[in-house]
């Protein structure tokens, strides 16, 4: 995994920080065929809602590797509730892109 965009902005690193951590801690690659080393990259592009929710989860780039695309959405889609934004977040949701690179 690592981060490209994100509207959460140099300000809330530490937030993005964390929330990446917890995607990443869900993101099982068990179903991958274990002879895959690498593979292309996958995009995933969701939206924190205020409270944490996850919602509109995205592949917006396809690894080409169908059990990689399902189980980088899926790695999003079990973070969701994510902490909520921070108080001081000016907007009502945040919008993500996350990469999702396959590395044996």
């Amino acid at each position: 995994m690592s981060d490209p965009a994100s509207s959460l902005g140099t300000r809330f690193g530490e937030y993005e920080a964390r929330m990446r951590q917890i995607i990443a801690s869900k993101w099982q690659t068990n179903d991958v065929d274990r002879n895959l080393k690498t593979a292309p990259v996958a995009i995933v592009t969701f939206e924190i809602m205020r409270d944490g929710t996850i919602r509109n989860v995205k592949l917006t780039q396809s690894s080409g590797v169908f059990a990689l695309d399902t189980s980088s959405q899926r790695a999003v889609l079990d973070a969701s509730p994510l902490p909520p934004l921070p108080n001081q977040f000016e907007r009502d949701s945040a919008r993500v892109e996350i990469l999702f690179q396959l590395k044996r």
